[in-house]
């Protein structure tokens, strides 16, 4: 069957196409006539992305560029970048018109889920309006007449996204479309639609408009937390989705230790109780700490696979720091002098 945009004949989504470009539009779950849906079609279509896809949806080297050039903005401009995670599922974008009668918010360059500025500078909005009365909301945000003093950026993943799908079940059809009474009798009508998994990190910042209103900033930063807590951003939040948990973000070279180490350490199983009180007493996350002294080859090998020069760069000063801090530069165990060589000769 031809697809209904594009005279195409594709059996499956090319690996490495625009994820959302081809949910909106490439749509193939008509009859022959284009005039209705086949049975399951639907379903069909949402698990096509959620459940057959060989790998998350985004594609790491796009989206560590773009957060890059956002991180660069934020700090020249005197803002703070901040990392959040969805605690529970959550969905953007369902108002948006799509044949499954669910849309779906996609970026539209990079093809992942993302929460628009907008939909966060609205949500923090009304938890000062509501709860947090303290703040100058007008200042912060505009009114009529003028513009706020703080700039809200989009929340852009960090990395790959996963996706799952989910299912609305309208039980009382006909008395929402204002034809029966509610009744017992009445067919309930399941409604997929697809949402972003938990446990997924986005990346988002806010700047002053003007040097003078950092102070705005922080102000933000505490209604934001509290918000995204309490008040969920995207749609169906009160039933609890979109709740998100969130913190000041860490630099590239940081991010990559310790998503680096807990991936070695995840492997090779090496945290103890011994190395989480080490970890604790130098301050170093206790997956680093464990990988620093019980795998440090295994870290500097990844290391030396990094390609782009000026994180590797960062990268190998924070490891040393990390060693030196720790009193592991000068130990004279094999595996850890032979680290420090390829750190040193690099």
């Amino acid at each position: 069957m031809t697809r209904p945009l594009y005279n195409l004949e594709m059996d499956e989504m090319p690996e490495t196409a625009n994820v959302g470009l081809w949910y909106d539009k490439f749509f193939d779950q008509w009859s022959g006539d284009f005039k209705e849906i086949e049975e399951k079609g639907k379903t069909q279509w949402i698990d096509n992305i959620t459940k057959h896809q060989k790998k998350d949806i985004g594609e790491p080297s796009h989206l560590l560029d773009f957060t890059n050039r956002q991180r660069t903005l934020i700090e020249e401009n005197g803002g703070m970048v901040i990392t959040i995670q969805n605690r529970s599922p959550f969905v953007t974008g369902l108002g948006l018109n799509h044949p499954v009668e669910n849309g779906f918010k996609w970026h539209h360059t990079l093809g992942v889920p993302y929460l628009p500025g907008s939909s966060i500078k609205g949500m923090i909005r009304e938890w000062g309006e509501n709860w947090d009365k303290s703040q100058d909301i007008e200042k912060l945000f505009g009114d009529e007449k003028k513009v706020g003093t703080v700039v809200i950026l989009d929340a852009i993943p960090i990395e790959p996204v996963e996706l799952k799908s989910d299912v609305m079940t309208l039980h009382y059809g006909p008395y929402y479309g204002g034809d029966e009474p509610p009744a017992d009798w009445h067919d309930p009508n399941p409604i997929p639609f697809m949402v972003v998994k938990e446990n997924q990190r986005f990346q988002i910042g806010i700047f002053p408009r003007k040097q003078n209103d950092h102070e705005d900033c922080e102000k933000l930063y505490s209604m934001l937390k509290e918000a995204f807590e309490y008040l969920g951003v995207g749609a169906k939040t009160a039933v609890g989705y979109g709740r998100f948990e969130l913190e000041m973000a860490k630099s590239p070279e940081k991010e990559w230790i310790i998503n680096t180490a807990r991936e070695i350490e995840e492997e090779h199983n090496l945290l103890d109780k011994k190395i989480e009180k080490f970890a604790k007493k130098f301050d170093v996350e206790p997956e680093v700490m464990a990988v620093v002294n019980g795998a440090p080859m295994m870290l500097a090998e990844r290391w030396k696979e990094l390609e782009e020069s000026e994180l590797k760069e960062n990268v190998r000063h924070e490891i040393v720091k990390i060693l030196k801090k720790t009193g592991l530069w000068k130990k004279k165990r094999t595996a850890l002098k032979n680290a420090r060589s390829i750190y040193e000769d690099r």
